[in-house]
């Protein structure tokens, strides 16, 4: 089982620009400052994007750096809390290489921390091999034999899930208010299983490896890069890389670079700023997760992938070189040796949600159903009866229906119930008693 389903519009990016899921509501946007005052509002970016300026001189060890500052502010953190601070640890590279970061980083500070870092990894009960459990184990065995000083600083921490756990379990009764959407909302079962098990440990902050795919996955989002490059080494490159995502894909390679150069024609932005722009939004809707995390059980939620310093020394790689399709996360892989086993870094798959989901669909059917005549329906937003037949359809497993069309609509729905079932900590409300002073409006903030 995979801890977490991919957020719904978020792994792979969003249209979603500075809008925000209230109305009349403009969002501000991820590495920027808002400012109000008497004389206006303005938002300023707190940095410029672009390559770093100063550090190691190899892309893998800018990654690197830029991961363990990431971390180790983190642990610096908890420190001063006295919690114990947890990583996810599926075995898959992303959330792996957090986790021993974190370790290695506890270690350092091992006499003011006092505290192991918890790497915890979810799976299915009963199972006690096999799959993303024997990675998992494979990182932690080798952090606390093959890297010195590690020993008593790893506790493997396993949460084991069943079928209480399945996607779409349970959403209604366990996802609070939160500022919109959130990514984990079909998940939250199990989420909140393991949230509990880290809870119960002493633990205060959660490290995930989310946004890791986005950033640095296979992806071929890079192709017009190349078509806009007029070079022979850029076109054989294009055709070789094109082959080679084809190939992957099972499909044939001509649309492809069809595609590719029609983007390069139209003047299309970047792999480079496309990404960026992707993982702005991975950090925006990250921010629903953290309160769920908050709310139900005190605990932290961090997302390192999304730090600024880590986005831009990744994004300093060129696209063919941070996700060629026949070199799974190949920066990534290079920036954790000696952290890793080769166990770990050889891996070129994942856990794969989607049986889960299928399951859980199937299992928690009615009550989805259920949900359909609610708030989208009486806005217009959505077709009850076509819903409804798109849910029987899919659960039943009919082509042609991914869970791109189901999750957000469920996750919106059960977000805006959330929000009139539960008490508001505030609320922007409107009086008449006085007229507004010039340039302000007659509004007012209350807190309950």
């Amino acid at each position: 089982m995979a801890t977490r389903p991919p957020a719904p519009g978020t792994e792979h990016g969003s249209g979603t620009g500075d809008r925000s899921a209230f109305a009349g509501v403009t969002a501000v946007p991820p590495g920027a400052r808002l400012t109000v005052s008497a004389s206006g509002t303005t938002i300023r970016p707190l940095a410029t994007a672009g390559a770093p300026s100063s550090g190691p001189d190899q892309p893998a060890d800018r990654l690197r750096a830029a991961m363990q500052g990431a971390v180790a502010e983190i642990a610096a953190g908890a420190s001063s809390t006295g919690h114990a601070v947890a990583a996810d640890c599926s075995g898959g590279m992303d959330s792996t290489s957090l986790a021993m970061l974190l370790a290695q980083c506890r270690t350092a500070r091992a006499e003011d921390l006092g505290h192991a870092a918890v790497a915890v990894t979810v799976h299915p009960a009963g199972t006690t091999a096999g799959g993303d459990l024997d990675y998992a184990r494979a990182a932690v065995d080798y952090a606390r034999t093959g890297l010195a000083g590690l020993a008593r600083t790893v506790e493997h921490l396993l949460c084991p899930l069943d079928d209480r756990h399945l996607p779409y379990g349970r959403i209604g009764e366990l996802v609070p208010a939160t500022d919109e959407p959130a990514p984990s909302t079909v998940a939250i079962a199990r989420f909140d299983a393991e949230l509990a098990l880290l809870a119960g440990r002493g633990v205060g902050d959660l490290v995930t490896g989310d946004g890791g795919d986005t950033l640095l996955g296979p992806q071929p989002g890079y192709l017009p890069d190349l078509a806009a490059t007029r070079t022979l080494h850029s076109q054989a490159l294009l055709l070789r890389h094109a082959l080679g995502w084809a190939r992957l894909r099972r499909t044939a390679v001509w649309p492809l670079l069809a595609g590719a150069r029609a983007a390069a024609a139209r003047g299309e932005p970047g792999e480079a700023a496309r990404t960026r722009t992707a993982m702005r939004v991975v950090a925006r809707t990250a921010r629903a997760d953290a309160q769920i995390t908050e709310q139900l059980h005190g605990i932290t939620l961090h997302n390192p992938f999304t730090d600024a310093s880590v986005v831009e020394a990744a994004l300093a790689v060129p696209g063919p070189l941070r996700a060629a399709p026949g070199d799974y996360k190949p920066v990534l892989r290079q920036a954790m040796a000696g952290l890793l086993p080769e166990t770990v870094t050889a891996r070129r798959t994942k856990g794969d949600f989607t049986p889960d989901q299928y399951r859980g669909l199937r299992t928690h059917l009615q009550a989805l159903t259920g949900l359909v005549d609610g708030e989208l329906a009486a806005r217009g937003l959505i077709d009850p009866a076509h819903y409804r037949a798109l849910l029987t359809r899919a659960a039943a497993g009919a082509p042609g229906i991914g869970f791109h069309q189901l999750n957000p609509v469920l996750a919106t729905e059960v977000w805006l119930r959330a929000l009139h079932q539960r008490p508001a900590a505030a609320r922007w409300t409107t009086t008449d008693e006085d007229p507004p002073p010039a340039g302000s409006t007659n509004s007012r903030w209350e807190v309950f």
